[in-house]
């Protein structure tokens, strides 16, 4: 487990060498470049880390003996073209399944770091939400964090307005994962500014639905996922200390909504993300799929917070404010790894072999 906290520790070491001891020229681009490298040679390197690992190393294997026509055959078994084609790729170059390792965590970061790069107000801080939560969480369900990842990406198409574009990225992270798609019309509300009252009636009426949702579920599942049950990983039913996690984030978010839509007017946008993960996390907890929705909404806390922090002029409620979040998602990153399920302990390297 040490690994881990080290992890952290040194990004934290990074962030005040970097933005406060000695804030040189370009330090952005210095620290993400070396927690980049940090990140990477941590979940790149894994050997037999996590739930998912035997079974990312044996699609891959079974890629490496088929041959382009024949994935098409393969994606009819809930795994996606797009995750197929990019082994199949991997497999010309090498058989070694590390790379393949590798190269899909380079992929999800890469697209997280350049738009955190791009779009967060404190890089160091939305680097360390991304490592408690939505990093630690890749460890396992790799595939889909290509596409939540990709639809992280998309976030500038959505301050721009550009559905087109949007849809493009959305179309291929569908390529990994196919649950994606849900969020194509979800496009649509995140530019709109709801009162409190529309807020609670689209929430009710959406716990209502969620009530008779579960048949269609189950008919879904007969095209999209059908090896999927409520004991693979991250398909556990929705609980309440998941909802009030994102009742408590959506509660900061609407106390200081006046400030962040006055810091940016298109902080709404991650402000209705905010919105929707609380919809989803209520949703949840009767259809217990929508849980494997949760990481597509998330994710984009690694730039809401740190927008919360720069619009609160109160140095004292900032400090406050942001230490709260840091202590409850580091409380969050610990239970992942100590839990025996995630299988993220004790951590081994290739590279130590």
């Amino acid at each position: 487990m040490s690994i881990y906290i080290l992890n952290i520790i040194l990004i934290f070491l990074f962030g005040i060498f970097f933005f406060i001891l000695a804030p040189v020229k370009y330090n952005k681009t210095i620290f993400l470049i070396i927690t980049f490298l940090q990140l990477l040679l941590i979940m790149g390197m894994r050997f037999e880390i996590g739930i998912d690992y035997n079974n990312y190393r044996s699609t891959f294997y079974l890629v490496d003996n088929t041959s382009f026509v024949q994935l098409k055959d393969l994606s009819e078994n809930s795994i996606e073209l797009g995750y197929l084609l990019l082994n199949k790729i991997v497999s010309l170059f090498t058989t070694d399944v590390e790379v393949m390792f590798l190269v899909t965590s380079f992929l999800i970061l890469f697209l997280v770091y350049r738009t955190v790069y791009i779009h967060s107000s404190i890089v160091w801080l939305s680097i360390y939400l991304f490592s408690v939560e939505a990093y630690i969480a890749s460890f396992n369900i790799t595939r889909q964090y290509i596409a939540v990842a990709l639809l992280f990406y998309s976030y500038k198409y959505i301050k721009d307005k550009k559905f087109i574009k949007f849809l493009i990225i959305v179309l291929c992270a569908s390529l990994f994962h196919t649950s994606v798609l849900f969020f194509i019309p979800i496009y649509f509300i995140l530019r709109i500014n709801f009162t409190g009252i529309k807020m609670l009636l689209s929430i009710f009426f959406g716990f209502l639905l969620s009530l008779f949702i579960e048949p269609i579920i189950s008919l879904s599942q007969k095209y999209f996922y059908e090896d999927y049950t409520q004991m693979s990983f991250g398909m556990t039913i929705g609980n309440v200390q998941t909802v009030i996690i994102a009742l408590f984030y959506f509660t900061i978010t609407i106390i200081f909504k006046s400030a962040l839509l006055k810091q940016n007017k298109n902080n709404i946008i991650l402000i209705n993300w905010s919105f929707v993960n609380l919809g989803l996390s209520i949703f949840s907890i009767n259809t217990w799929l929508i849980t494997r929705l949760m990481p597509y909404s998330s994710i984009f806390f690694i730039l809401l917070i740190p927008e919360l922090a720069v619009s609160i002029k109160n140095k004292l409620h900032k400090v406050l404010i942001v230490s709260i979040f840091i202590i409850l998602t580091f409380i969050q990153y610990y239970n992942t790894i100590v839990d025996p399920l995630n299988k993220l302990i004790p951590y081994r390297s290739i590279l130590f072999l």
